[in-house]
């Protein structure tokens, strides 16, 4: 299992763990291991996600994990680069502008 989070992504996950901890510190950890478990799985599987035409036109997929959004690139060997972790609610067309 090997993926690369980008320092967005890496700032993201702060900011989820943050932003849960203000309520529930444990919460924010079981959230963070969730999103680091479907990152693990997207790196064995990573044709899992899908486009979203409909909020960028880069080339990068998407996979929901509860209200997040893990947005990922693959290269020609299909190794996974984590661009993006969101919060599905935030405005992810501008986000990923």
């Amino acid at each position: 299992m090997s993926y690369t989070l980008t320092e967005t992504a890496k700032q993201d996950l702060e900011e989820i763990l943050a932003y849960i901890a203000e309520d529930n510190l444990q919460a924010a950890y079981n959230w963070l291991d969730k999103l680091y478990e479907n990152m693990d799985k997207l790196s064995l599987q990573p044709k899992m996600g899908h486009a979203r035409l409909d909020l960028t036109s880069h080339p990068v997929r998407f996979w929901p994990v509860g209200n997040y959004l893990i947005v990922y690139a693959l290269d020609a060997k299909n190794y996974v680069t984590i661009v993006r972790v969101l919060n599905g609610y935030r405005d992810i067309v501008h986000l990923l502008t």
